[in-house]
């Protein structure tokens, strides 16, 4: 009887080396691809605000058709001008703060009503589809003042078309537990002009060399510098937090500096604030209560080239430098006049950060004209500076 070899079926397997090879080939496909699908999203989320800012420009001009002029960035019944509970229930004052001329003051020949809390987007509600929201919030001024950091539903309504998803995930803003939940936050802000000063005051009176300001309504006619070269809408970031304080990010808000521009300036280190520059609390930025008037929550000026530093005044006196931020890599998205939209680079020219300001402190003389001082971006947010800008 004979014997035969039978042969053993062979096991096909990868060595440890081999293994280790085909992961590090992955890894550096992953590592190479990463990059380019993380651009693709941010491509998205750029086109998405661009997209939202469009829409915004929409409902502005629709407002324009219906009203004759633009929406002011502040406005309101002096029902709106409450920011907290006054002393003893006496709503009669609740104007009286420093944010808005308080109730009775006259300058120049007008006597104030002590309004303007509400915000251009609120004026802008019914043309973003939202009539419902502001019928809400107008029938129950009519009723009762509502205080702006009160726990009151409109105030807490999230408004998607006003968020930037490339910004951080809305943040929690309770404010020591008065709002709950936190009240609806937004990314989008007011051009006021290139100057820092007079920012609290009507148009009629202490001018805003931009498109809005408190009870603007400025008109077409209002723009001789031409609607596609003048800024109505740009970006701002909402400050990052840890539940009170704004983090030293370059989303913060500095409380210093605010009556110089160079000054503000030479706070800012590219990503953050010099060691030991004092901050807005989170629900005191740009970014943060959609609804509130407050001329350093809803505007910007062009006093500094986009994604600097913003340097906001503690007492509200009417003078900030407010400066437009985006999370998109080299620039921000700007909305002109006309309603087109456009990626402005950081880069542009900012002109001479050292000058003084287009406009005389509390003064009432007439609104300048001259040239602004601080370059092309100074110039687009001039309605009134007669410059001869190419742009884009």
């Amino acid at each position: 009887m004979g014997f035969r070899q039978v042969r053993q079926p062979q096991r096909v397997a990868f060595t440890l080396v081999e293994l280790l090879v085909v992961i590090a080939i992955i890894g550096t496909l992953v590592g190479l691809l990463l990059p380019a699908v993380q651009a693709a999203r941010e491509s998205a989320r750029r086109s998405s605000c661009a997209n939202s800012l469009k829409q915004l420009g929409v409902a502005m001009h629709t407002y324009e058709s219906a009203r004759r002029s633009f929406p002011p960035s502040s406005w309101g019944p002096s029902q709106s001008s409450c920011f907290w509970p006054p002393s003893g229930g006496n709503w009669a004052g609740c104007a009286d703060i420093t944010v808005f001329p308080a109730k009775g003051t006259v300058i120049g020949g007008t006597t104030y009503a002590g309004s303007g809390g509400l915000s251009g987007h609120v004026a802008l509600l019914p043309y973003i589809e939202y009539q419902d929201l502001f019928n809400k919030i107008m029938g129950d001024l009519a009723s009762s003042p509502k205080y702006l950091w009160q726990g009151y539903a409109p105030w807490q309504t999230q408004i998607p078309l006003l968020l930037c998803p490339s910004d951080i995930p809305r943040m929690t803003d309770t404010d020591g537990g008065t709002r709950t939940p936190a009240a609806g936050q937004h990314n989008y802000v007011f051009c006021i002009g290139d100057h820092h000063l007079n920012l609290d005051y009507d148009q009629s009176i202490y001018r805003q060399r931009g498109m809005f300001g408190l009870n603007s309504f400025c008109r077409v006619k209002d723009i001789p510098d031409g609607l596609s070269k003048t800024l109505a809408m740009s970006e701002c970031t909402r400050p990052e937090t840890s539940g009170g304080p704004a983090l030293n990010t370059e989303s913060a808000n500095a409380a210093d500096q605010t009556w110089s521009v160079n000054g503000c300036y030479g706070l800012w280190n590219g990503n953050g604030y010099a060691a030991g520059t004092p901050l807005k609390a989170g629900h005191q930025s740009m970014g943060t209560w959609w609804y509130v008037g407050v001329y350093n929550n809803q505007n910007f000026n062009t006093c500094l080239p986009p994604n600097g530093p913003v340097c906001q005044q503690s007492n509200q006196f009417g003078f900030s430098i407010l400066t437009s931020r985006s999370k998109h890599k080299g620039g921000v998205q700007s909305l002109f006049a006309d309603g087109a939209v456009t990626f402005v680079s950081e880069n542009i020219d900012g002109g001479n950060k050292a000058a003084g300001s287009p406009v005389t402190d509390r003064s009432t003389a007439a609104v300048s004209t001259a040239a602004s001082p601080y370059g092309v971006w100074g110039a687009l947010g001039s309605r009134v500076g007669g410059e001869r800008v190419e742009f884009p």
